[in-house]
């Protein structure tokens, strides 16, 4: 089989790249930005509220903000995708690149606050104080993503019309035979009979699409062609799917019956 993949083998940092470009695209991230730097300013925590009258507080907390959000985001991002490409756990590498993304997020805090607003930020331990909060701060708020995209693709969210819409994302070359479609991160890796393909969309989003296509959800990662499945059998205590291409594609147990009943039916 010609396999052709598009994105899959890109480089961390374009990746990294691309997932930062799309995210800044989002109304919502937007929208939830602002109202966060809103609360900071009316808050004024780490002492803000008593150096810094409210203008100069909002715009404070949103330079601060923009900055280290997307140096943290960079930095994540980069990490985690390298480290994805050794085997790593999911939560494990965005565990590690928030941690890495303290470094040059205290920096960029210690530097602002002395360079451009004048502030007393003590010595060494000072500077040691503000690394553990920062990285904390990091941490949590790559833990709070982790989640979010988590729970957001356990459930769909937009209300697509059934027209197969989804093939027509796909190069013009593999809009034809789809095997399987497997969630990747932010992306849904479609295998065709001549290739694959990386789609920048939600598993879910990608099977409504595909709801006039025979085809099953088998795992919350995985769809498949119900024309390309050749064998049903378990491995490992498992059920297992032996599709047409020679994948072998796991059965979870939130989806057990309704593929036995697919099949049988």
């Amino acid at each position: 089989m010609n396999t052709q993949e598009n994105f899959a083998s890109d480089p961390p940092l374009k990746t990294t790249l691309r997932e930062i470009r799309e995210l800044s695209r989002s109304g919502k991230f937007w929208a939830g930005f602002a109202a966060v730097v809103v609360v900071l300013a009316i808050s004024g925590p780490f002492d803000t509220q008593d150096l810094l009258e409210f203008p100069a507080r909002l715009t404070y907390w949103t330079l601060i903000s923009l900055t280290t959000l997307f140096t943290g985001l960079f930095v994540s991002y980069y990490v985690s995708f390298t480290a994805r490409r050794l085997g790593t756990n999911e939560l494990v590498c965005r565990t590690a690149g928030a941690l890495l993304s303290g470094v040059p997020i205290t920096l960029i805090v210690w530097v602002s606050n002395i360079g451009l607003f004048g502030f007393d930020m003590g010595g060494s331990d000072e500077f040691m104080r503000l690394f553990f909060y920062c990285t904390g701060i990091a941490a949590a708020t790559v833990f709070l993503f982790y989640l979010f995209e988590d729970n957001a693709d356990a459930k769909p969210e937009m209300d697509i019309e059934s027209d197969n819409s989804f093939l027509q994302r796909l190069p013009k070359h593999l809009d034809r035979g789809l095997i399987s479609l497997q969630a990747q991160d932010h992306y849904v890796k479609a295998t065709t009979e001549n290739g694959t393909a990386m789609v920048l969309m939600r598993l879910n989003d990608a099977e409504q699409e595909l709801a006039g296509f025979d085809g099953l959800r088998v795992h919350r990662s995985w769809w498949v062609s119900r024309a390309h499945i050749t064998e049903i059998g378990r491995q490992n205590d498992r059920l297992v799917l032996q599709l047409s291409n020679g994948q072998s594609v796991p059965v979870s147990r939130t989806y057990q019956k309704s593929v036995r009943e697919a099949l049988n039916s």
